[in-house]
């Protein structure tokens, strides 16, 4: 059969099309096998058309002979999944019989292997056992670096216990173990549940009226739904995600980019995503106007256009997206990665920090009266620019987030229940200077609002949007213009003079990482070693501060308390 008899153009990219012979299509359950080639070039498509063409034919040909007959993908995943319905019934029943007696373990070897009987961790050497938190995490690794053939030892013996020898079967072994890990992962998430109070809980996977799940084809790709289109892929990422690190503000935030997708391109199947649409979408979305226009603009009629760093972000998101999609085989190709556009935004219209001379100004005389009788107007910048915080994890601090740790006063920055920080390393204890501690009496302050029965330093900042530094963020935004300071200049600037002034005043880069909040991940020694680093050695590095500025007259102002 030619080459060209298995392909099959849909819009602008070809897919392999192969018709399943009369007597196969019981066993394997459909018709006829199709693949997105993720191409719109005859060549390249003929060439890949010609592999799988090889591939399908001598599938055909072992599945006839008998080499693939013991095991189906359905039984496969009824096997699988009865068997992990068995653990969580299990587990339910011994959380209830044995209240506060009954950990949940995994048995893991020194040597990286799943043990085929993990679920004993009865006289284990403790160093084999992990917590439900670590293995989730363990396996999602090794989902993520396609390593489930590491499951085998527990696949070929619960294979056994069916009646089904698969040890010389490599490609129903791996199969097998694909299904595995990822039943395992839902398990594990579902424990952790259990562990946080949720005894009866159970993954709908697992319930009994569930479809049966996705064929795979020849190629090992997951066949996409009728209905998997892009906001199933949406709703499915982001689930996952929030249970697994996206803080509330960057729910809100990357949520907003990935549904910028259905906005400006419907909510089309995934089979159709192809380069075409992914260029399509960056031009849509280069063309897109502002949420605020600027004065300037809406007094020419000119539409001013989302700014190329947004751009780039949403691409980044959707890049990032598409890539857990690929991984899960529901996608054969990621349209979006390497799709950010070149900025060419010149400097002097990107954010950055203030000059010396512009410091000198926004905390000089005109900034007590633009303060008025509003304590936040007064202690977030100056904080900003002591910390080097973000803006709203000054304005959704706690009184009780001002801490004495190891004799050395800090502002802790934390997440909770009505806090939120932007990433996991945001999490961090930044030490008070000495100008606030001694010059501006800080705690008094913070004393102060501790006995007004207040439990927030700034109660008069109202959320918006979930973010208590909008209103202070607005504010401060109409002070810089009446002082003519560039639109570029903002209180994150203040963030930016913080960490140019500690290099200036050569603290190491990975100490101003750590007072930053910024992610130490890519330093396996900084990460996985050196961890916390000494309150007293971090409040070492903030006393280099000095930015050259007489702010001595914010000293006697009303905002000082206990004067």
């Amino acid at each position: 059969m030619a080459v060209s008899s298995y392909l099959v153009q849909r819009g602008s990219s070809f897919h392999f099309r192969a018709v399943v012979p009369l007597d196969l299509r019981a066993r394997l359950g459909r018709t006829e096998l199709r693949v997105s080639l993720g191409s719109g070039r005859v060549r390249d498509s003929k060439d890949k058309a010609l592999f799988l063409a090889a591939f399908v034919r001598r599938m055909m040909r072992d599945i006839r002979g008998g080499a693939m007959a013991e095991l189906t993908s359905e039984e496969i995943s009824t096997i699988v999944r009865d068997e992990f319905r068995r653990i969580l019934e299990e587990d339910k029943r011994s959380r209830k019989q044995l209240p506060g007696q009954y950990t949940f373990e995994v048995r893991w070897d020194l040597g990286e292997k799943l043990k085929e009987d993990w679920r004993r961790t009865d006289d284990v050497c403790q160093l084999d056992k992990l917590s439900t938190q670590e293995a989730d995490k363990k396996v999602r690794n090794m989902l993520y670096n396609e390593e489930w053939a590491e499951f085998a030892k527990p696949v070929i013996e619960l294979a056994k216990r069916h009646g089904f020898d698969i040890s010389s079967d490599i490609p129903t072994t791996n199969e097998m173990c694909f299904e595995y890990a990822h039943a395992m992962v839902e398990v594990l998430s579902a424990i952790r549940k259990r562990e946080n109070g949720h005894t009866d809980f159970t993954p709908e996977v697992f319930l009994d009226d569930q479809p049966k799940p996705e064929q795979q084809n020849p190629n090992g790709l997951l066949q996409a739904k009728d209905d998997r289109k892009l906001s199933t892929l949406i709703r499915e990422y982001s689930d996952e995600k929030k249970r697994h690190g996206w803080t509330e503000r960057s729910e809100r935030t990357i949520m907003e980019r990935l549904n910028s997708l259905t906005e400006l391109m419907g909510d089309v199947e995934l089979e159709k995503v192809d380069h075409d649409f992914a260029f399509k979408f960056r031009k849509l979305l280069m063309d897109k106007p502002k949420k605020r226009q600027s004065k300037q603009a809406k007094a020419s009629g000119i539409t001013e256009a989302i700014a190329v760093g947004t751009v780039n972000n949403i691409i980044t998101d959707i890049a990032a997206m598409f890539k857990w999609a690929k991984k899960r085989r529901w996608i054969t190709d990621n349209y979006f990665e390497e799709m950010t556009v070149s900025d060419k935004t010149p400097a002097h219209l990107k954010k950055q920090s203030f000059t010396k001379e512009e410091l000198s100004t926004v905390f000089g005389s005109n900034f007590l009266p633009a303060c008025k009788n509003i304590p936040w107007r007064f202690w977030i910048p100056v904080l900003g620019l002591f910390t080097g915080a973000r803006l709203d994890e000054i304005a959704q601090a706690k009184v009780d987030d001002v801490r004495e740790i190891d004799g050395i006063w800090c502002l802790v920055v934390e997440s909770s229940e009505d806090k939120s920080v932007k990433t996991a390393s945001g999490n961090r204890n930044i030490p008070l200077h000495p100008f606030i501690v001694h010059g501006l009496r800080f705690l008094s302050f913070v004393n102060q609002q501790r006995a007004n029965g207040e439990t927030e330093l700034f109660p008069g900042l109202k959320r918006v949007q979930g973010r208590k530094g909008h209103y202070a963020s607005k504010w401060f935004g109409e002070y810089r213009d009446k002082l003519n300071i560039p639109k570029t200049k903002t209180l994150h600037s203040l963030r930016k003079n913080f960490t140019k002034n500690l290099a200036i005043h050569d603290v190491p880069a990975n100490m101003i990482k750590r007072l930053d909040g910024h992610s130490l991940s890519n330093d396996v020694t900084e990460h996985h070693y050196i961890q916390d680093i000494p309150v007293y050695k971090l409040a070492e590095y903030i006393k280099k501060l000095n930015y050259g500025l007489d702010l001595s007259h914010l000293e006697g102002s009303k905002f000082v308390v206990g004067l």
